[in-house]
């Protein structure tokens, strides 16, 4: 038996027939992509308690303007797309999409999101970036925020430090959470040191302040080979 509910179930809110509500003033909205079997059945489906249609009947680029307009993630500060369960590539490609729209955002949670690569994604005024719980495999796979000064990667797939001087460059960077949840935090012995060598501008990093024994650098030790790859 299908819940009357089930109707929705590939809806996000700029599909329905009427509504108000613009992206910016949601707190955790669901954006994730709808299946393509979704398109077949959009300009169909009827709500049983009034008979009229569920989805507005705009097509084609009036369609997609009508979807940006009422998206505006540009006008977003703080922004919450956690959980969008991406499971498919075009749900991915979707949700790259929206990231950059969020000229504005100076406060970004992306938490358990599934996401590998965002590289070519960037945050102008981004401060503080939650990364947590996904599948980033090296810096370099890090989308560029020019003003950041909190960065959370704990829980991803980073095996090595090899090129976590690309975090250099963003002078802002005072604080790093690289655990627990990162190979590379227990294959290097010397990892904070390392990462504050590498890291001028660094304070604190997973949730410790800057020690007298961090300036204290082994060159011996060396860090595993690696790099970045994507499985």
């Amino acid at each position: 038996m299908k819940l009357p509910s089930h109707r929705y179930r590939y809806s996000v809110w700029h599909d329905l027939n009427s509504t108000s509500i613009k992206g910016h003033e949601l707190k955790a909205p669901r954006i994730r992509e709808g299946p393509p079997e979704k398109e077949k059945y959009f300009y169909r489906i009827k709500d049983s308690s009034n008979n009229k249609f569920i989805h507005h009947n705009r097509r084609g680029k009036d369609r997609l303007d009508y979807r940006d307009s009422t998206e505006s993630w540009e006008n977003l500060t703080v922004a919450n797309l956690s959980y969008q369960d991406l499971a498919q590539p075009f749900q991915k490609e979707n949700f790259k999409r929206v990231l950059r729209r969020l000229t504005s955002a100076k406060d970004i949670c992306l938490l358990e999101d599934d996401l590998v690569d965002l590289k070519t994604v960037t945050f102008p005024e981004c401060e503080s970036l939650t990364l947590s719980r996904n599948h980033i495999p090296c810096f370099k796979n890090l989308p560029k925020f020019p003003k950041i000064t909190h960065l959370d990667l704990s829980h991803n797939y980073i095996r090595t430090l090899s090129d976590i001087k690309v975090l250099a460059k963003y002078t802002n960077l005072k604080s790093l959470i690289m655990k627990p949840g990162n190979p590379v935090v227990v294959a290097i012995s010397n990892y904070r040191q390392k990462i504050f060598r590498d890291i001028p501008s660094l304070l604190i990093l997973d949730n410790l302040p800057k020690l007298e024994e961090d300036d204290i650098f082994d060159e011996e030790e060396v860090d595993s080979p690696g790099g970045c790859s994507i499985s």
